[in-house]
């Protein structure tokens, strides 16, 4: 069947919407302001899914002539006007709190229009390196320039050339050069250090944010984007003075900022390398007041947890499991922070501390930290009531 019609809204993962005689069609690589004629892939009762056939008329919102995105599928809301784009998000962050937690929430925006990363990770087939298209296994390249900055072509060049075997690239940017990891064979010499299936590395990425330094594993977890971490350090705040509990620590990113003026921090995080990490970055920035322990947060949750004034989260997509919620509402700390990567699973969440405490001012602060996609980062301070 073939429908026609306009993209009236975008969901959480990237569909356009149409609304055609009464039912909704949820369209793969469309934008709001499109007008397309549809082939439907699937019918079900209540919607449709469906693909592009052919663009009628693109958006006026879009900024590229001839529907083109020079960042790609993984990057849909780059082909459109910033503000406009990221007005998306926020819409779609602020329709949720209402839909699932019926509260009308006031966002507090932070703009972010530095596409650049500090790590990139590219899957490779062959002598193909890229990212995947939506939903598929076929690699294109993305602008290297806008996501790496200076010099990301002659990277790019020196990995197609220098790399054989394998399934993926990770580059890292630090400020102390650059780092390559990949389960290939490198042969060039362009990076700072690299580890590949026959070598280990022996210099650590560092990076410094908001006045402290980190190092951390080239494949390892750390904030993306430099503006979205000094941001979202910002957010936290570091002047609290009693005692802390920062779950999912990584490398210490929230604990050693906060720990300038706290009596204590504990940093919880799973990955061994990153604890590592952690404490090494603790010497670095001469700071003797935070700890970091290796334990599973499901695990840590059958543990008696220290009675502390604030505790931080900051968990991977999944959110955190019911029985880490109940063991910290048992502890009732004055203040939960909790910073997410998917504001679903955070109101998820957000609905189990309830009503035991409430947010802060009613707000919530939504960080474009991965500006050209769907994702950003919402930071909610909770209080005890």
């Amino acid at each position: 069947m073939i429908i026609e019609g306009e993209i009236i809204d975008i969901t959480n993962d990237g569909r356009g919407v149409v609304k055609k005689d009464g039912k909704v069609t949820f369209v793969e690589n469309a934008l709001p302001g499109d007008i397309v004629q549809i082939e439907i892939t699937k019918e079900k009762k209540s919607f449709n899914l469906g693909r592009v056939k052919k663009f009628l008329s693109y958006s006026q919102n879009r900024r590229f002539k001839n529907g083109e995105n020079p960042l790609g599928e993984a990057y849909p809301l780059f082909a459109l006007d910033y503000d406009f784009g990221f007005n998306l998000k926020q819409n779609i962050v602020k329709n949720n709190f209402k839909k699932f937690l019926n509260m009308e929430i006031n966002i507090v925006p932070h703009k972010n229009e530095d596409y650049r990363v500090n790590k990139l990770r590219l899957h490779k087939a062959g002598k193909k390196v890229g990212l995947f298209e939506n939903k598929t296994n076929k690699i294109y390249v993305p602008d290297m320039e806008t996501l790496l900055g200076e010099g990301a072509s002659e990277i790019y060049k020196d990995i197609t050339e220098n790399i054989s075997g394998g399934k993926f690239v990770t580059i890292r940017r630090a400020d102390n050069g650059d780092f390559l990891s990949t389960d290939g064979t490198y042969t060039g010499k362009l990076f700072t250090d690299f580890k590949d299936r026959n070598r280990s590395s022996k210099i650590h990425p560092v990076m410094e944010i908001a006045g402290k330094k980190y190092e951390m594993e080239i494949d390892g977890f750390f904030q993306n984007n430099r503006y979205g971490a000094e941001k979202a350090l910002e957010i936290i705040g570091n002047k609290r003075t009693g005692k802390i509990l920062d779950l999912y620590s990584g490398v210490g990113l929230i604990s050693l900022f906060v720990a300038d003026k706290a009596s204590e921090v504990l940093g919880v995080e799973l990955w061994e390398p990153s604890v590592i990490n952690a404490r090494e970055n603790a010497k670095l920035n001469n700071i003797t007041n935070a700890k970091f322990i290796a334990m599973d947060t499901g695990d840590l949750a059958k543990e008696k947890l220290p009675l502390v004034d604030t505790v931080i989260v900051d968990p991977p997509r999944s959110g955190l499991v019911p029985e880490l919620i109940e063991r910290i509402k048992e502890m009732a700390p004055k203040e939960i922070v909790y910073m997410s990567c998917d504001h679903t699973t955070q109101i998820r969440d957000i609905k189990m501390l309830l009503p035991e405490y409430e947010i802060k001012d009613n707000a919530v602060h939504v960080i474009d930290m991965f500006p050209g996609t769907m994702h950003c980062e919402t930071i909610v301070k909770m209080s005890r009531v």
